[in-house]
């Protein structure tokens, strides 16, 4: 296996972004209108910059075998715009 011309070596982890129609106030609770999972860690945001450069790209890190290591897995694979070396958890 070649390792691309960047390697990097960090965390993935997802993002859990949810839309509100409001900011709330200090304590206070409100409802979310709708839920997003997304790829995040700056090691992943890192090789995802640099493979959109054109650059062959290397991500080493490290993912849980739970639903969100599974979707991370997924969604790398999907996107297809680096190579992974996972270890899993």
């Amino acid at each position: 296996m070649s390792i691309g011309k960047i390697c990097v070596l960090g965390s993935l982890n997802i993002d859990l972004v949810i839309t509100t129609e409001k900011l709330p106030n200090i304590g206070e609770t409100i409802h979310g209108i709708d839920a997003d999972y997304l790829l995040g860690g700056k090691g992943a945001n890192q090789a995802v910059a640099a493979s959109r450069m054109g650059d062959a790209t290397t991500l080493i890190g490290c993912i849980g075998s739970d639903t969100f290591g599974k979707k991370l897995l997924n969604t790398c694979k999907r996107k297809k715009c680096w190579r992974l070396i996972l270890l899993r958890k």
